[in-house]
């Protein structure tokens, strides 16, 4: 009965005209697609039309542009604009700038509404002053992404079109004649779950990466459509540019209903592009293509990895070069040594990892020296089991040099986006990254540089140096910057621009037509996507390609782009129709019915009211609403009389633009039986109802029993006929209880006044009537109408049924626990008007705290006195678990119950086995063994009663010689077992398992590790020193043996040690730390010109080795003290520069100068880089092989055995051009302008540059 209460009640609504005398009744206001809010109906049109355009499509309604009048209306548009506007950030409103206000400065602009030229108020609506104050005429709803409010916009362009929005008071609505056809018309059945329509996909498959290594062991793909007959499927399959139906011969493959199942697919034989095909009587739709690809991960290849050379205190990176995948994105860890230094930037602030697999350095040192381990792993998107690949060893080695502080320099190609070019939805990684010496972490922050705000669900991680954005939309691309400094430092900044791609997605989607037979179908459909989208045609299921068609069919269907008209609708046209919207990052589909209706008019589901009262001087109004396509033309008739009612508004009897009849002043003779007549082309229909005008008020339209759905906005309208010289007021009773529209509260010496939520009562032409907003269950009963005067009462009663998914099941008990299964039972709920068909249980586990669906098909019971019982699996042991309970029925799925008691499952043996088992390492004499501890979850049973059972035995040792120890400590990680001094660096085998109360777990499988090493026996000889500079020695050796019997284990590195000869005992020696097998090391840091002691041990992971002996040896004077002076530079010729210099002069306490040093590099780039060329003695060099329009930088210094003195200052900086000259690229720095090389200079150019040379030294002066 829903159906026809609504759409009685639209022509009811829409016939009336007069606010205080004339009445209607129907379950909602505002016709389709008109939404309800307050006293007004809005229709919001996403297709664009310039102003005129609009203005004219909303006065066919008799609607006007929308003109808001209060903060209720502007958040109601506002609401509605954030959920549904989608692109569409300008609407037009009906307000406009005052043409009779002035003031150029924008203090006395003026806005006002259209209609009435009524001021606009709401200074606070507007999205910010700015935009108050911008130029246009025409205030629009304005979004930048985030928030809405009012702006400005020139509506005079023909270009300037836009969205817009209609808006009509319900006292105008009889004045809306085109209102939206739905399944329901033209057929007798009014339950909406049972009208009968084509298919509407509501699940689509989606893209699948199946990884044969896996656990899982199947793949399944879900197409499911609404559709009454109930849709049938079929699959299809692209591969190599091939489509075929999905081969149900495979035996791996099996379609259940929609879903379509494929097991241990093959990449030989599965891949490709799946799609669904849903069909009923009423035509066929196409699903999204969803691909089926292959994850897989080679290994790395066997061959060496050449080492990476960096100089101490630079920055480096190391590349990982991961093996070839069919992932787009891994996962890495990096190792250096040995797989007990997981090398952790959260520990290590200096290094950082990229994602795609690069570590970087911000500097090293000769500590970093080492071999360097990458681990690549599949993405963990299939199973929680993943291996990884290892690589070779990838050696890093550094070379000592002199430290210095080096500001930061941010790594070329830095900052950098993953993925490079984003979609939207994607979660998105941007990362900075520099290199620089610095005694503590660098500073980074982030910025745009494009004016707008950053996201606002934008977090930082890794010490700042990456800026992720999840579900990353296209109002995110932009220009973003990373600053980064060093305390105490200068700072540096690099942007990168992030563009963000779409796969297509639909701004306005088709809508189903329902549409006379001979008339002219228009579909637009619209659809965003980076790149943009090209548009394709389908009709059941087949691409629309009209030269394929008959030659009379052809001509009525023209597409053009995402546009489609059939002119002369056939019958044979209906069917369902798709519209496909594609570019590089897929294809998506938006789908619609066309039915083509064709029938005479009929009365059947509408018939006028039986009998109609009204008051003498009231009003009434007779409403005619047969159905009938074409639409039919109407005629009255009075007691079988033609009426010839006039069409004047001002008229006693007149015919309204609907057909509906208006009788006003009602007389005695006014009563009679009236008929209306429809009629069109395929014949005539009539319906005759009876007027009865009586001396007292009287309720002329009572409420109407009605159907309607839970969450829905009800109307129930109640109409009077009275006389207007009396006053009427109207009263609501629900069940026994009066409807209270003002509620007061006493709190303490406060009174509160609020509105009751639900209930509101009509306004103008619907006074009298009744709103339930957002209507619940608990309003279902008895209304009863009272319209009372001061000498009459009259009441009229209506039944309100409220129907939806079903209500929540009661008193859930879980009872008989084993190890994974759990009895439930419950009491079913209210079915709310429509059968259960089946229960769902969702389950809660303690130690997760999220729900997640257990069991679905839990049969209902015969009836609601039954309580219904079943069996939930898939339970962990041991663990406490809550459940719930709700109904589905053909309206959808129920509230769910109240959460069950805690329940828990039984104790069961552990399933799995202690993770990332190694060790080695320690005291001299022990063996390491450590795992990681398992979580609370994994062992199944009381952790208080569960531990690690461990086991090893030497490598060459018997299979049955395995010694182990329990653990009784669920959290220890680590266990040390004491084997004797004598089996120091020994190969042991180990493994582990859990065990609890229940029995033992699975055994690892079986690691090898090392015992602890004992203290190295090699001493190295040989030592002596060479000088580096003054400041700095290299100490050299000759290496021990790397073997176990010297070394005791394996050699770590050489300490060497050193101190003051004669000033500081060896007690208070300084050491350096030297890795690898080498047989030199740098230390640096020394006094100039003093004596030192040196000796070097050996070492391993249990300490140093015996010393050396002792070595003496003395650090040079100073370099050069001074820095050259006077640098000049001239031209030779268009690719070379002369570099002048007055030069060094060196003191007894330096080191005599052994020559000078020209520097240079491009700008931009890092100093570290820079070329040097040597002078030798001269105070003079050119420097060829230059580009032109390039700008660089130059310093000069002097060196000597002490090392390189101080450079020149400041930083010389030039660029060459064409025309032989030095060019100035900034006004703060200082050229020179000669050219003594150029030989084919006009007098008019040597001219300028002269008149520009002494220019420029009248301003210095």
């Amino acid at each position: 009965m829903l159906k026809m209460y609504k759409l009685f009640s639209l022509l009811l609504v829409a016939s009336l005209i007069d606010s205080s005398h004339a009445y209607a009744s129907g379950t909602y206001d505002c016709p389709l697609p008109w939404i309800s809010n307050a006293a007004n109906c809005y229709r919001f049109v996403l297709f664009t039309a310039s102003i005129t355009d609009a203005k004219a499509d909303c006065a066919a309604d008799g609607a006007k542009l929308v003109e808001v009048r209060n903060i209720a209306e502007h958040d109601f548009i506002i609401r509605w604009l954030m959920t549904n506007a989608k692109d569409r950030d300008e609407w037009f409103t009906g307000g406009v700038r005052d043409s009779r206000a002035s003031g150029p400065d924008g203090s006395n602009i003026k806005y006002v509404w259209e209609s009435d030229q009524a001021e606009v108020a709401g200074l606070q609506f507007w999205f910010s002053l700015q935009a108050r104050q911008k130029p246009g005429n025409r205030i629009v709803y304005y979004t930048d992404g985030g928030k809405w409010g009012w702006s400005i916009l020139d509506d005079t362009p023909a270009s300037a079109t836009r969205p817009y929005i209609c808006q009509i008071s319900k006292e105008l609505l009889y004045m809306i004649v085109n209102v939206d056809r739905g399944f329901d018309f033209g057929v007798n059945e009014i339950d909406p779950v049972q009208l009968q329509k084509g298919p509407v996909l509501i699940v689509q498959p989606v893209d699948t990466v199946y990884d044969p290594a896996s656990a899982i062991t199947r793949i399944v793909m879900n197409c499911e459509a609404d559709a009454n007959p109930l849709a049938s499927y079929e699959w299809f399959v692209d591969r190599e540019l091939r489509r075929s139906p999905v081969n149900l011969t495979d035996p791996k493959i099996t379609i259940t209903g929609g879903r379509l199942t494929i097991e241990k697919p093959s990449d030989t034989t599965h891949n490709g592009d799946y799609q669904c095909v849903a069909s009923n009587s009423f035509g066929s739709v196409l699903s999204n293509r969803a691909q089926l690809t292959f994850g897989y991960l080679n290994d790395f290849p066997k061959s060496n990895r050449d080492p990476v050379v960096a100089t101490a205190f630079t920055g480096t990176g190391i590349e990982c070069i991961p093996p070839k995948s069919g992932y787009s994105s891994l996962s890495f860890i990096w190792y250096k040594d040995n797989f007990m230094n997981h090398l952790r930037p959260n520990v290590k602030w200096y290094t950082f990892v990229s994602n795609d697999g690069k570590l970087y350095f911000q500097f090293v040192t000769k500590d970093d020296e080492g071999d360097y381990f990458c681990t690549v792993s599949r993405p963990n998107t299939m199973d929680n089991f993943q291996e990884g690949k290892l690589s070779q060893p990838i050696p890093l080695r550094v070379t000592e040099t002199v430290g210095s502080e080096q500001e930061p320099q941010i790594v070329n190609s830095f900052p950098k986006a993953f993925p490079s070019s984003p979609q939207v939805g994607d979660n998105v990684r941007i990362e900075c990254i520099a290199f620089g010496t610095s005694v503590s972490q660098m500073t980074y922050s982030w910025n745009r540089t494009d004016g707008k705000a950053m996201p606002s669900n934008a977090n930082f991680s890794d010490y700042n140096r990456v800026m992720s954005i999840p579900n990353v939309q296209l109002s995110h691309s932009g220009r973003y910057q990373c600053l980064v400094s060093r305390k105490l430092g200068l700072y540096t900044a690099g942007d990168i621009a992030l563009s963000v791609e779409a796969r297509p997605y639909f701004t306005i989607p088709l809508q189903d037509k329902h549409v006379d037979k001979e008339s002219t179908v228009n579909w637009m459909c619209v659809a965003g996507g980076v790149p943009m989208v090209t548009y394709l045609w389908y009709v059941n299921g087949t691409v629309l390609n009209t030269t394929r068609m008959a030659p009379d069919t052809r001509g009525r269907f023209r597409v053009a782009n995402n546009v489609l008209t059939i002119t002369s609708v056939q019958p044979s046209d209906a069917g369902m129709y798709q519209c496909s919207a594609s570019n590089e990052h897929g294809m998506r589909m938006s789908s619609a019915q066309l039915r083509v209706l064709w029938f005479p008019p009929s009365f059947a589901k509408f018939p006028l009211q039986p009998n109609t009262y009204g008051t003498l001087m009231g009003n009434a109004t007779l409403i005619c609403n047969p159905e009938s396509a074409p639409p039919s033309t109407k005629t009255w008739l009075k007691n079988g009389i033609d009426l010839n009612p006039s069409t004047d508004l001002q008229q006693r009897i007149r015919k309204l633009p609907n057909g509906n009849l208006h009788i006003t002043q009602l007389q005695s003779d006014d009563s009679g039986n009236y008929t209306c007549e429809a009629e069109n082309p395929l014949g005539k229909a009539s319906s005759t109802g009876q007027l009865t005008v009586l001396p007292t008020t009287t309720i002329s339209q009572p409420p109407r029993d009605m159907v309607v759905m839970v969450n829905q906005t009800t109307f129930i309208f109640c109409g009077a006929s009275y006389s207007p010289a009396i006053d009427i007021t109207y009263d609501w009773w629900h069940n026994t209880y009066k409807v209270m529209f003002v509620k007061v509260r006493n709190l303490g010496n406060s009174v509160y006044v609020y509105s009751e939520p639900h209930y509101t009562r009509g306004t103008g032409i619907n006074r009298g009537g009744l709103y339930i907003n957002y209507t619940q269950f608990f309003h279902a009963g008895t209304y009863a109408c009272v319209a009372k005067s001061s000498t009459q009462e009259i009441r009229a009663i209506s039944r309100l049924t409220v129907m939806g998914p079903p209500g929540e099941p009661a008193g859930i008990v879980c009872s008989n626990p084993t190890q994974t299964n759990m009895t439930l039972t419950f009491w079913p709920g209210r079915d709310n008007g429509k059968p259960i068909t089946s229960y769902v249980v969702e389950s809660r586990n303690r130690l997760e705290m999220y729900w997640k669906l257990q069991k679905t098909g839990i049969p209902p019971s015969a009836d609601v006195n039954t309580r219904i019982t079943t069996v939930v699996g898939g339970l962990s042991p041991y663990a406490q678990y809550e459940f719930r309970a709700a109904g589905i029925n053909s309206i959808g799925q129920g509230v769910p119950s109240k959460i069950s008691g805690i329940c828990q499952t039984d104790q069961a043996p552990p399933v799995e086995y202690p993770a990332n088992l190694g060790g080695g390492g320690g005291k001299v004499g022990t063996l390491n063994i450590s795992w990681d501890a398992m979580p609370v979850s994994a062992w199944n049973a009381d952790p208080s009663r569960s531990g690690y059972v461990v086991y090893w035995k030497r490598s060459d040792m018997a299979d049955d010689q395995w010694d182990h120890e329990r653990i009784n400590n669920t959290k220890m990680t680590k266990f040390v077992k004491t084997v004797g001094q004598n089996f120091f660096y020994t190969k042991y085998n180990i493994r582990i398992q859990a065990y609890n109360p229940m029995g033992v777990g699975p055994m690892s499988p079986t690691v090898d590790i090392m015992s602890a090493e004992d203290l190295p026996k090699g001493v190295p000889i040989s030592v002596k020193a060479v000088y580096y500079n003054a400041t700095a020695i290299t100490v050299e050796w000759r290496p021990v043996d790397n073997t176990v019997e010297v070394m005791r284990g394996v050699l770590l590195g050489y300490r060497i040690n050193y101190w003051i000869d004669q000033e500081e005992e060896e007690t208070m020696a300084l050491f350096k730390i030297i890795r690898n097998q080498t047989d030199h090391g740098l230390i640096i840091g020394l006094r100039e010109n003093t004596n030192y002691m040196i000796n070097v041990q050996a070492l391993n992971t249990a300490g140093n080795g015996p010393k050396s002996e002792n070595y003496r040896t003395k650090t040079l004077r100073a370099a050069p003290v001074e820095a050259p002076q006077d640098v000049r530079i001239s031209i030779v010729d268009h690719a070379s520069v002369l570099i002048t210099w007055r030069g060094v002069y060196t003191t007894i306490d330096e080191e005599p100068l052994n020559g000078s040093t020209v520097r240079y590099w491009k700008r931009g780039e890092n100093i570290y880089v820079a070329t040097n060329k040597d002078a030798g003695k001269e105070i003079r060099y050119v420097l060829g092989e230059l580009e032109q329009f390039v700008q660089y930088e130059l310093r000069v210094f002097g060196y000597s055995r002490g090392g390189d003195g101080l450079q020149s200052s400041p930083t010389m900086e030039f660029i060459l051009g064409p025309d032989c000259k030095i060019r100035e690229d900034s006004p703060d720095k200082d050229y020179i302008y000669k050219c003594d090389a150029c030989r084919t200079r006009s007098s008019t150019a040597v001219f300028a540059t002269l008149m520009l040379y002494l220019g420029r030294i009248l301003l210095q002066s």
